[in-house]
């Protein structure tokens, strides 16, 4: 086979990235624009030994799964890989490469169907050859596929489990951050350095593997405040004539449109990242804006959308732009370029916030948890299928109320809140009450103080007191959001906790979302939630050698020894901090997953119970396989689709101590 040939090809798979995956002469062949099904004549563009690519010239027999994109500029954005493949087939195809995965990468045998109750393994797919796609299309090694070395036919119940992928009801308007690039061709310098656009105002969505922005008016993806605040800052742009950051020249003031939408309050944020300190006119276009979003009409559940938060971001990083000063070619624009190129740690934000109109931050709910948003804090895109993940979550933990519960990873809180919160659901229940609300602090002496005074809370006991355990973070954090925790009865009155419920401690690397965490655990009175700053892979190794000040630790020892890094004093925690065992972990990690070092000390943490977060099925089975052979066993595992008609999914599982 060779390059410009023209091959007819039966597609059977699909990469995250949307390409269709068919066989031609032994080779497989990555076709752009087909789906699983179809039946398609490809021009091949570049011919490898195992390997091709294709440009698709025909379908020639469509899929029963093909579907007409719903979306105007779906082939120019780059934002919908499945956009011509039905939903239905999208959950299958996902919960299929969660399985292959875990199987092939993870060595957990017994996952080769999703069973029914009752249902025993057989030998189906004994063996074959299971080909390993990188994100972007490109094959790897191909690997032995052996699925179960022999039929187990063992029940149900002793074997591992893959239930069916969670979906949405409604795939649509999912996402509550809508970040967006903004463009205008150019700029250019006129006589008197007075600056000027060179083409219209681009807000939208960079094109696949490219810094050109495509300007979308709509995305089915997005919320409506989002298009609607996009919509309102070009129309701004053009009357008031503000400039767009061009990295050519480092000139220009506007970088991104940010836009967070609470769903379950309608509260909705506007950042816009500048390469300034201010914006000319800034209360005209806040004006635009509320009026913008404050003419949606409500959704169908009642929510009404309010504009509460104007943040502007200051980020004045260079870009890689030329910066010898030749004229532009006619004065035409150029292509789109991305407004972060050039920025540090390809982050689109700087580092200081300036509150332009409004509150610092937006509030959010779930369930019957308050969180607050804040510009630069993490926050999962998808509320509805967010909820679904957690609570899966929260069952595969199956709190008692009483345990030690680690959040790695945690992020802003929220599976630690979630845990925190069914924790004291089940306290409850023992006490026999029906909420925290027929507590009385009048008629309990409830006591509330800072964690790491024993002797005050031994003291306090004696008298016949319950003491409710709140972390010096958590004061921290109530008095940035103004909470007078000191005059709040009723903090104290709805979360009492006693001596023997459980704890949460959480630990993220990121300062701000560690503030979040511990805030959010105070605008929800958890009293039994505290969140440390550090990575957690240098932390919790600490915590559980019980040495709580990282002077010259195993991490620090050796970069001094290998010269590869500085011993520096390290994170100091307290007493209470202290870890001889954990019931529960739970693990949260980016897509890269889980440091090895941090999953040695949770081996050494010896929990009963893991419940592992993953939004990368590959890394989530390369960390199963080494849970898998240092003492626990693969349990159970849910696939959840957080980002419809993308390639991504997310994966809960759960692992148990084996004896």
């Amino acid at each position: 086979m060779e390059r410009g040939q023209r091959v007819q090809v039966k597609i059977e798979d699909m990469t995250e990235a949307g390409q269709g995956v068919g066989r031609s002469n032994g080779l497989a062949v990555f076709v752009k624009g087909a789906v699983i099904g179809d039946v398609v004549t490809a021009e091949l563009t570049k011919v490898k030994k195992n390997y091709a690519f294709g440009r698709l010239l025909a379908v020639e027999e469509p899929s029963t799964d093909r579907i007409e994109a719903f979306c105007p500029y779906f082939g120019q954005c780059g934002g919908c890989a499945y956009g011509e493949f039905s939903y239905e087939a999208q959950l299958a195809l996902k919960e299929k490469q969660v399985r292959d995965k875990l199987i092939r990468l993870g060595g957990v045998a017994g996952l080769e169907k999703s069973l029914d109750a009752g249902e025993s393994l057989g030998a189906e797919r004994a063996s074959g050859t299971a080909e390993k796609f990188d994100a972007d299309g490109t094959p790897g090694v191909q690997e032995p596929f052996t699925g179960t070395e022999a039929a187990t036919g063992m029940p149900l119940a002793q074997t591992p489990r893959l239930r069916p992928i969670i979906g949405m009801e409604e795939p649509f308007r999912y996402r509550n951050k809508a970040t967006m690039p903004i463009w205008t061709g150019g700029v250019i310098t006129r006589k008197g350095g007075i600056l000027e656009n060179l083409g219209t105002p681009t807000v939208g969505f960079y094109q696949a593997k490219s810094h050109d922005v495509v300007d979308c008016y709509d995305c089915f993806l997005q919320s409506e405040p989002a298009m609607a605040a996009a919509e309102a800052l070009r129309q701004f742009m053009i009357s008031d004539n503000i400039t767009a950051y061009d990295p050519k020249w480092e000139k220009g003031l506007l970088r991104h449109l940010v836009v967070k939408t609470a769903r379950g309050t309608g509260e909705v944020m506007v950042i816009l990242v500048i390469n300034g300190k201010g914006i000319p006119n800034a209360e005209k276009l806040v004006e635009m804006l509320d009026d913008a979003i404050y003419n949606l009409p409500p959704r169908e559940d009642g929510v009404e959308y309010n504009l509460e938060s104007v943040i502007l971001n200051v980020n004045k990083a260079e870009g890689k732009g030329s910066k010898v000063k030749k004229e532009q070619k006619g004065g035409q624009p150029d292509k789109g370029q991305a407004a972060s190129r050039g920025q540090r740690g390809g982050s689109i934000f700087g580092q200081e916030c300036i509150t332009l109109a409004g509150k610092p931050t937006i509030l959010e709910q779930v369930g019957d948890l308050q969180f607050e948003i804040s510009p630069l804090s993490f926050y999962q895109v998808n509320p509805v299928q967010m909820e679904a993940l957690y609570n899966k979550a929260i069952e595969y933990a199956d709190p008692s109320g009483d345990e030690t519960v680690l959040d790695l990873y945690c992020g802003v809180g929220i599976i630690g809140l979630f845990a925190a919160r069914e924790m004291e659901r089940k306290q409850q229940e023992r006490a026999g009450l029906d909420s925290a609300d027929d507590l009385n602090s009048d008629e309990h002496g409830v006591v509330l103080q800072l964690n790491g005074n024993d002797e005050f809370m031994e003291d306090e006991l004696a008298a016949g007191k319950t003491v409710a355990v709140v972390s010096e973070d958590s004061f921290a954090a109530g008095a940035e959001t103004n909470s007078i925790i000191e005059k709040s009865s009723d903090f104290v009155e709805n979360r009492q906790m006693t001596m023997n419920a459980g704890r949460v401690i959480g630990i993220e690397s990121v300062k701000e979302a560690v503030l979040d965490a511990n805030r959010n655990a105070v605008i929800n009175g958890i009293v039994n939630a505290r969140y440390v700053c550090g990575k957690a892979e240098e932390v919790l190794p600490l915590m559980v050698q019980n040495d709580l000040t990282d002077n010259g630790s195993k991490v620090g020892r050796e970069g001094a020894e290998t010269g590869k890094a500085e011993t520096k004093p390290a994170v100091k925690l307290d007493d209470s901090l202290k870890i001889d065992h954990a019931d529960v972990v739970f693990l949260d990690p980016p897509r890269a997953g889980c440091d090895e070092r941090l999953l040695e000390a949770v081996v050494d943490a010896a929990p009963e119970r893991i419940v592992y977060v993953s939004c990368d099925p590959a890394t989530l089975a390369r960390d199963v396989k080494y849970l898998t052979g240092n003492g626990y066993a693969f349990v159970e595992g849910t696939p959840v689709d957080m980002f419809p008609w993308t390639g991504s999914v997310e994966t809960v599982t759960l692992l148990v101590r084996t004896p």
